[in-house]
């Protein structure tokens, strides 16, 4: 599996003393898996991250393991934009969550943000053969840890030996 890991999430699921790390657990357990990444990209991440060492520090480890699948950031964005003139509402400023789905056809996205769900679940944000992600956000949603939600992008390529 791949996952989006929205900001307001990142501390629950990488900080093993977090409060409710527990239900987070077996996302982390997947990411650092055989078959687990992180999808990311685009400037308003990039911006939400900027000030989490913590997590700027995870990433380069991830990325050193092959676990991370970096976005064409003005791809994103650009996605964004479209997605955020479709619906015009203050309410919806996680566009660049949607775009980040669209632009990789990751499957799963970690929020607990209960306003955003429903606009990054919004299936007229996708283009078809991008579907809206599934969410994880409670431990009871372990069954998204799984080889049925690897993107593509997010496939290793084996090695020809």
């Amino acid at each position: 599996m791949c996952a989006i890991v929205d900001t307001c999430s990142i501390g629950s699921v990488f900080n093993r003393k977090a409060q409710f790390h527990n239900e987070y657990a077996p996302l982390l357990s997947w990411i650092e898996s055989a078959q687990g990444r992180i999808v990311f990209g685009g400037k308003k991440y990039l911006r939400e991250i900027k000030d989490m060492e913590f997590f700027k520090r995870l990433l380069q480890d991830y990325a050193r393991q092959g676990k991370l699948v970096r976005l064409d950031d003005a791809a994103v964005d650009k996605y964004a934009s479209q997605a955020k003139a479709k619906i015009r509402t203050a309410r919806f400023n996680d566009e660049h969550i949607v775009a980040m789905v669209a632009v990789s056809g990751c499957r799963v996205v970690c929020t607990d943000d209960d306003e955003a769900i429903p606009y990054i679940t919004k299936k007229e944000l996708y283009k078809s053969p991008v579907r809206p992600p599934k969410i994880y956000n409670r431990k009871v949603h372990k069954h998204l840890c799984g080889d049925d939600n690897v993107a593509p992008i997010c496939r290793r390529k084996k090695r020809i030996v």
